[in-house]
């Protein structure tokens, strides 16, 4: 019988901000797993993981590979402990069992290429995020798209020109199986989230948003994540009281502010490349707890899911928000309360189903 193996980088919930990994990718791959479609999950931590493993990171749900090599302070050791890490993952994937990637990058490339050259009756399959087009002549990015349109099957969360793997399927998140009823909106604010990474690429938040709202006292606009000139941001919002950072919260405390909150923005630069490659899991888990989502770019992956898009001027970004909360309420009650369409149309058993379908095919 067939194994199904899945290659991701994860560790306890409570130790994700400890470690410094993504959240997103982190809960992506807990939302993923909570269908039961794996056998075994391997993960990798980031290089930057370094010392003694303390055994409260350890997930339940899945095991870590960690190097002895991780805890010598040299440079060169960061490299020599992902290759034993990936060797030692190799050494335990059986014949003929399919290998599904939470993305090709560094921690994982020598993985997929021992794997390709010395067990070609492994299926490798690629769940392909959070990818950067290159215009190197030479680059790993280029390196990891090869990959991808050479892999038994790839998983895409948005249509890329450069993504030719022709066993492949559109499915831009995934929904965990429920355990509770997220809150409905029963009454509409004027308050608005921006979380997650707040790079300006995806966020806008220091040329778009945090200008804006300077311009609308009126309205409150919520901060949470990770910034990287924090120092900067919370001096420019000062004296802005309707401008509200929170730091970085847990994941518990961070759900508690989304349930709190009508709108949620969604502000990526849609002149950047990068967008086009990839889909904000920020949308997917907003409108699975019932938020309205305002965002910069339109998406084909939504169909039949409402959502705002507005301009990513300033002056035009402005005129939209005030031309939105001019509707009268039964109208934006129309753009809330769609979780169940969002778990319907990207439930676990969806990517299971989908998975099972792209195995059969051969590449």
């Amino acid at each position: 019988m067939m194994q199904r193996i899945f290659i991701t980088t994860l560790s306890s919930p409570e130790s994700v901000s400890e470690l410094n990994l993504s959240f997103a990718a982190c809960n992506f791959s807990r939302n993923l797993m909570s269908g039961g479609m794996f056998d075994k999950t391997y993960s990798i931590l980031p290089p930057f993981v370094r010392g003694s493993l303390n055994q409260k990171v350890m997930p339940k749900d899945a095991e870590i590979i960690y190097s002895k090599y991780r805890e010598r302070k040299r440079t060169m050791y960061k490299i020599l402990a992902l290759w034993d890490e990936n060797i030692q993952i190799y050494k335990q994937i059986p014949a003929k069992a399919s290998v599904w990637y939470y993305n090709l990058c560094i921690l994982n490339v020598l993985l997929f290429l021992c794997i390709k050259l010395f067990k070609p009756d492994v299926k490798q399959n690629v769940i392909v995020l959070d990818y950067t087009p290159s215009r190197r002549i030479f680059s790993l990015f280029k390196l990891y798209k090869w990959l991808f349109n050479h892999a038994d099957s790839t998983i895409l969360l948005a249509r890329y020109s450069g993504f030719t793997n022709k066993n492949s399927a559109y499915l831009p998140g995934v929904v965990p199986l429920k355990v509770d009823d997220y809150p409905e909106i029963l009454k509409i604010s004027n308050e608005f989230l921006i979380s997650g990474s707040l790079a300006e690429n995806i966020s806008l938040l220091r040329t778009l948003l945090i200008p804006a709202f300077k311009k609308m006292p009126n309205l409150i606009l919520h901060i949470t994540g990770t910034l990287s000139d924090e120092i900067d941001v919370l001096n420019s919002i000062n004296s802005h009281k309707n401008i509200i950072y929170h730091g970085k919260l847990e994941f518990r405390e961070y759900l508690e502010l989304l349930d709190s909150i009508t709108f949620v923005f969604s502000t990526r630069d849609p002149t950047s490349v990068d967008n086009q490659c990839n889909f904000p899991s920020k949308i997917i888990e907003s409108l699975l707890h019932n938020r309205a989502v305002v965002s910069t770019i339109k998406y084909p992956q939504l169909e039949n899911i409402k959502y705002f898009v507005v301009p990513s001027t300033l002056s035009e970004f402005i005129c939209s928000i005030d031309s939105i909360l001019l509707n009268d309420e039964s109208t934006i009650m129309q753009y809330v309360n769609q979780g169940d369409e969002i778990e319907r149309k990207f439930s676990v058993q969806m990517w299971r189903n989908v998975m099972i379908e792209l195995e059969k095919n051969e590449k």
